[in-house]
């Protein structure tokens, strides 16, 4: 039992935010037995807190990016602003096995995205793992939303392997949000394929 634990050390940080960004793969896949020895839970339902949470330390702190706002309660889990003044949006979708993209949350995206104020670029959609067959249903998802808005889904292990990684890669000190702005499954060799273009 002991051995299937896993213990992490936080980076040094007074944001509270922290410990969830480095347990984010923990709460990606709802593995509530470590979570819950590590006292990062209380309830199985704080791990959708702690999933969007360490999210959005990540891309505040690690990214470097402002948070916009997200009036109301029903719509995505968090945003950034492009430089041209375009959304990138981004949900948590935690899972104990693999992500497949039912219908219920191409449905829910297509709300987020065709009733945001301004238009979304991109929509990032963060789970623990994916079925390849998934990719289908983002392209769906893109020609469905009538404002040619790219989706992609990235493992949560593969986005915070981004947020380490990218200060290898750029030469100005500036993440950009282009390397999320696809559609399909961002897969880690195309991530660093797209940090050396949209970074170097």
């Amino acid at each position: 039992y002991f051995a299937s634990l896993v213990s992490k050390m936080p980076e040094s940080s007074d944001d509270p935010r922290a410990v969830y960004y480095e347990y984010l793969e923990e709460f990606a896949h709802r593995d509530n037995k470590n979570l819950y020895q590590m006292k990062l839970i209380k309830h199985d339902r704080d791990m959708e807190r702690g999933f969007e949470e360490g999210t959005r330390y990540l891309f505040e702190v690690k990214l470097g990016q402002q948070l916009i706002e997200m009036p109301g309660t029903d719509h995505a889990d968090g945003g950034v602003e492009l430089p041209s003044g375009e959304l990138l949006l981004w949900d948590n979708k935690g899972k104990e096995s693999v992500y497949t993209f039912p219908k219920s949350h191409l449905d829910q995206f297509r709300r987020y995205i065709r009733e945001s104020v301004k238009r979304v670029s991109v929509f990032l959609v963060i789970v623990p793992e994916y079925d390849p067959a998934a990719r289908l249903q983002a392209l769906k998802l893109k020609h469905l939303t009538d404002t040619d808005s790219d989706v992609a889904l990235i493992s949560a292990a593969d986005l915070k392997y981004v947020a380490e990684m990218w200060p290898k890669h750029s030469k100005e000190g500036a993440f950009s949000l282009e390397v999320f702005n696809a559609t399909g499954i961002l897969e880690r060799s195309e991530l660093n394929a797209r940090m050396e273009l949209f970074l170097s």
